[in-house]
């Protein structure tokens, strides 16, 4: 059994406006394993990725119902699922990459439709996990037995050539 805290470190957005809305708080309630929706799993995160689109979240020119948890993209390890599948192909402890709102957050409620398990993601060392989730299920694509070439992603570079 994993211990999961009843509150988590979070940056919240309580009212839209520039950066400075932004809040950290150290006691936001973390998502109780035992009320997921189902299809959910609730991941630990290990990294979030920081998007231009969500300065669009913060401002409201993309309305979010207020307060929410910033940030759109993460991953880290799955600590509770709640599925009706019977026939999931991941477990607690598998590290995931997802795309799913909430993960500037110790803690975030994940689709099962909204993230990947890969064994990749065990390969890729946490720290380096800076490019974007799509940018690394297109990696594992690559390594899967074919090349693999991208550049240009937003002001930032990235390339990848697998043999």
């Amino acid at each position: 059994m994993v211990f999961i805290p009843q509150a988590m470190k979070a940056i919240v957005i309580r009212e839209n406006g520039d950066a400075t809305v932004l809040k950290y708080e150290t006691d936001y309630p973390t998502p109780d394993p035992q009320s997921l929706p189902s299809d959910h799993v609730l991941v630990k995160n290990e990294y979030a990725g920081i998007n231009f689109i969500d300065t669009y979240h913060r401002k409201g020119l993309y309305p979010r119902k207020l307060p929410f948890v910033a940030g759109q993209e993460g991953g880290g390890r799955i600590v509770a699922i709640q599925s009706s599948n019977a026939t999931i192909s991941f477990k607690i402890g598998d590290r995931v990459a997802y795309s799913a709102f909430g993960s500037y957050a110790q803690y975030t409620v994940v689709p099962i439709t909204k993230f990947r398990s890969s064994q990749l993601l065990d390969w890729i060392q946490k720290e380096t996990l800076h490019m974007s989730i799509d940018q690394v299920f297109k990696l594992e694509n690559a390594i899967q037995g074919h090349l693999y070439l991208e550049s240009g992603q937003s002001k930032g570079k990235l390339l990848f050539i697998i043999e």
